[in-house]
């Protein structure tokens, strides 16, 4: 396999070289799709839940309560920011997230190496005012219901701008790694050979 080939490279052997310059591109370019996709799912549900007030919208609101309120500061952001925690029921299931913008889906899969906010400007601009123990509004998804609630509608477009960068920029320069790889490789084997001066050539 082309772990296998490369691995044989790195330690000196040369064949099979032109398979892994060839699958490298896909090493360099499937996760990089695979951000694009993340990226442009977030806007569409974005773009959904903005239009959750409209009829037969996909993302409606329901009442649920308000579990956790956990007033959050950090050194980069001036004013504080909001984690939350809340239960909410539809079609007589209940559900519990942590999500707190539309714009992040994938929360829940992260657990605790991050927490999702809100900013304070959608905690005062909430209706009713968010209070642990009490009632909230949440949107949430009627084809998911359990995986893309949320209490406040945010894009959350700076995730979303380090996607794309990190989508786009290698997909367009993944020649140059290529090039810079088979350099590297070609390197290493012009330092692996040994030259033999034949005795002729030999002035002692």
């Amino acid at each position: 396999n082309s772990f296998c080939t490369l691995l044989e490279m790195a330690t000196g052997g040369f064949s099979g070289f032109s398979t892994v310059f060839h699958d490298l591109a896909l090493h360099i370019r499937l996760p990089c799709l695979g951000l694009l996709w993340v990226a442009g799912y977030n806007t569409h549900l974005y773009w959904e839940a903005g239009q959750a007030w409209q009829p037969n919208a996909r993302f409606k609101t329901t009442k649920g309560k308000l579990t956790k309120l956990q007033r959050m500061k950090y050194s980069y952001v001036a004013v504080p920011r909001y984690a939350v925690e809340y239960e909410y029921e539809v079609d007589g299931v209940k559900y519990k997230s942590k999500r707190a913008t539309t714009g992040s889906p994938y929360r829940d899969w992260m657990g605790d190496w991050y927490t999702d906010t809100i900013t304070e400007a959608q905690y005062l601009q909430s209706v009713p005012l968010l209070r642990a123990g009490e009632r909230c509004t949440v949107l949430y998804d009627s084809k998911h219901p359990g995986s893309h609630s949320s209490i406040a509608h945010d894009a959350n477009s700076w995730e979303i701008s380090l996607m794309l960068y990190f989508g786009v920029f290698p997909i367009l320069t993944a020649p140059l790694w290529q090039l810079q790889f088979y350099n590297w490789v070609t390197a290493r084997q012009v330092r692996r050979m040994r030259f033999k001066v034949p005795q002729w050539a030999n002035p002692n």
